[in-house]
């Protein structure tokens, strides 16, 4: 099947593991968010994972080429440093996000 996730992890991951929930939840998201006016009409939903730590590079490459082939993004700590050092090297000085973008790398970036 389209498991990404181990057994233990399959049911904390749901949405990544069961298309037919995933299909709900994403219909619904859309029709809230078009009936809110948050969005334009059929928005196209992507899923992504945030994550601090993946265990090692073996499990990274196979998580990214899973989520590649999915459409999906995931968001590791690779991807995580370097919107964060955009972001600290974008911002403006009194801007919140920028200079928790530039705490959170302090001493972390060459």
């Amino acid at each position: 099947g389209g498991e990404c996730f181990g057994y233990r992890e399959a049911n904390r991951y749901k949405l990544f593991n069961e298309p037919e929930l995933r299909r709900i939840v994403f219909n619904r998201l859309c029709l809230q968010f078009t009936q809110a006016g948050a969005c334009r009409e059929a928005p196209q939903v992507r899923l992504a994972l945030a994550c601090g730590k993946i265990k090692n590079d073996a499990d990274r490459a196979k998580i990214h080429s899973h989520f590649e082939g999915q459409g999906w993004e995931l968001w590791d700590e690779a991807w995580l440093r370097e919107h964060l050092r955009h972001m600290a090297d974008q911002g403006y000085e009194n801007q919140v996000s920028a200079v928790v973008a530039k705490l959170l790398l302090r001493g972390k970036v060459d």
